[in-house]
Order: C-alpha cells, then structure tokens, then sequence
C-alpha cells in the first residue's frame, strides 16, 4: 500500500517523537535519532514496534524484504489477536489504534477509512485469486 513495493520505502513520522507509548523505551541517544521515527521497507514497519517483537537489528535493516514482512505480519499477528478482526486490525496497523471518527457526517468511520478499505479491496481480491488457484489445482 504505501510502500508500493518499494523495497527502500522510508516515511518519516514526526509525530512519534512526541508520543511517549514510542519513546519510554528510547535511551536519550536513540530519541535524539531521526532513524527511530521513521516506518521502514515493504511493510512500513516502525524501527520501535520490530524491536518490541524481538527485532536485534538496524533501522536500516528493515528494508530486507525478509525482516520487514516477519515482523509486519508478527505485528499484525499481534493486533489480530487484541481487536480480533481484520478492520479494525488493518486500521491499527496503521495509525496505533483503530480510532474512529466520534462526530458529524463520518461518525463511527475509521479516521484512516480510506486506508482500511483500500487494503480489505486487496485482501478481498487476493482471497478470490487463492479461490481461482484451488479451484483449478483441484480439477487438473
């Protein structure tokens, strides 16, 4: 989605050096590091959330395909977990918290609604290709 498949996808998220759920694990150093506030690779993957899911590694190493996606979907796995369904676990995926509008003409829409149905069109297309390829597997 946002990465476009860009392996070297990077987005700074200046917003994070002010959130103290992200930064109360930071030493001084790493707060002072634009590296830790940035979403990294295929996955858009923050530096903090791999680490918090056991990653040892570099910001920078989160651009391997094989990290970003272990531990993207470790994340998700995560949140699956918590909210126990794929709206609402997309929509934290990516803005922390699947925070809905509380007022006016969107209310009770995700604040990232654009975003959450943009993946479940994916997700739902994707679905019908695995459908197509066992449909034909099991023919031949």
């Amino acid at each position: 989605q946002e990465s476009a498949g860009n392996l070297f996808a990077i987005r700074y998220e200046p917003h994070l050096a002010r959130a103290k759920w992200y930064t109360r694990h930071l030493t001084d150093e790493e707060r002072r590091d634009e590296f830790y506030f940035c979403s990294y690779g295929p996955m858009q993957i923050l530096f903090a959330v791999a680490r918090n899911h056991g990653f040892r590694g570099t910001p920078t190493q989160l651009f391997k395909p094989k990290n970003s996606i272990a531990y993207g979907v470790l994340h998700l796995k995560h949140l699956l977990r918590r909210f126990k369904n794929i709206p609402d676990t997309v929509s934290s995926y990516n803005q922390g918290s699947p925070a809905k509008i509380k007022q006016g003409r969107n209310k009770g829409l995700y604040k990232n609604q654009k975003y959450v149905d943009n993946v479940l069109r994916f997700y739902k297309q994707f679905q019908a290709t695995l459908s197509q390829k066992e449909e034909n597997n099991a023919v031949d």
